[in-house]
């Protein structure tokens, strides 16, 4: 956990640390009425300094297209999703449809050029 203060407490970061890199988990940010100030911001960015002045390498913000991230970050990494079912006569059907569909919607579009 990391706590990020001027006077007043900011931000506080809860990050996984493994292998020389801090993943950021989780944040909790104080927002004032002011609306020009951007204390979320400025406690990732405290943090990143932190944890790379520390001597870990890579400050990771995980998956997400947040603004923040892409105001902070150097770089991006393209994930990959995969899920895994076990075989049954429930996802069969799924896959079924989904393909009379796909069938159809290339009919539909073959028919109507």
């Amino acid at each position: 956990v990391l706590r990020v203060s001027a006077g007043d407490v900011i931000g506080l970061l809860y990050m996984f640390m493994y292998r020389g890199k801090a993943y950021f988990y989780q944040s909790g940010v104080h927002y004032s009425s002011d609306k020009r100030l951007s204390p979320g911001i400025v406690t990732m960015a405290c943090a990143v300094d932190y944890c790379l002045s520390s001597g870990l390498r890579e400050a990771d913000f995980l998956a997400s297209d947040a603004q923040y991230k892409k105001s902070l970050s150097t770089g991006c990494r393209t994930l990959e999703w995969v899920i895994l079912q076990r075989p049954s006569w429930k996802l069969w059907t799924v896959e079924a449809m989904r393909r009379l569909r796909s069938k159809w919607r290339r009919r539909l579009l073959r028919n109507s050029s």
